[in-house]
């Protein structure tokens, strides 16, 4: 009741009223999983519940890393992707790299070089929520932060597949050139664009 400055509630059938000086409406938000099939696999990232499990994954890719001789399936272990370079990917790209830096040295056959961390956009720029130079010097900050790989991502993030995977298509027909990304730790958003590997 917006006159009498009071809202009206319910509780095991019970009605009741509380009183406000201010109302706040917070509506929340939901991940967009229709934009990246198969993104049902990935993990989410909305409430602490999935930090702490993000947590647990990363360290448990390290200790398994810690023990792993193939070196290619350590790569694999020690590769993250976010998926979505908004306000949120951006923030969990860099407190990930943070925290690699924090564990990395508990681990002793895991070298920090060896970690890398993914940020896949599907628009034009990463934090297009913010106004465009604002975002271009964030973008100019994360790329001193982290290693640069050969060349821009120019193809689709495709989809993530059931075993958590990110596949990155540059052909329709999932050929040779297809690639694949360990694990996609994510807030989910759209596909091509930005790459900041760390």
């Amino acid at each position: 009741d917006l006159e009498r400055r009071v809202i009206q509630l319910s509780s095991g059938g019970t009605p009741d009223e509380l009183s406000y000086d201010q109302l706040v409406f917070a509506l929340g938000g939901m991940t967009n999983r229709r934009m990246i099939p198969g993104s049902e696999h990935a993990f989410t990232f909305k409430t602490l519940a999935d930090a702490f499990l993000l947590r647990n994954h990363i360290i448990e890719r390290f200790e398994r890393a810690d023990v792993e001789m193939d070196p290619a399936r350590k790569r694999r272990q020690l590769t993250f992707v976010v998926i979505g370079g908004g306000l949120v990917g951006v923030e969990l790209f860099g407190e990930l790299t943070a925290f690699a830096d924090g564990i990395a040295p508990l681990y002793k056959h895991v070298n920090r070089d060896e970690v890398r961390f993914v940020l896949l956009e599907g628009g034009g720029r990463i934090m297009p929520e913010i106004d465009p130079k604002l975002a271009a010097y964030g973008t100019e900050v994360l790329r001193k932060l982290v290693t640069p790989l050969d060349g821009p991502l120019d193809h689709d993030l495709a989809r993530v597949l059931p075993d958590g995977n990110a596949r990155k298509d540059q052909a329709p027909d999932d050929g040779p050139h297809a690639q694949d990304c360990p694990r996609a730790d994510r807030e989910t958003s759209s596909a091509p664009g930005h790459r900041l590997p760390a």
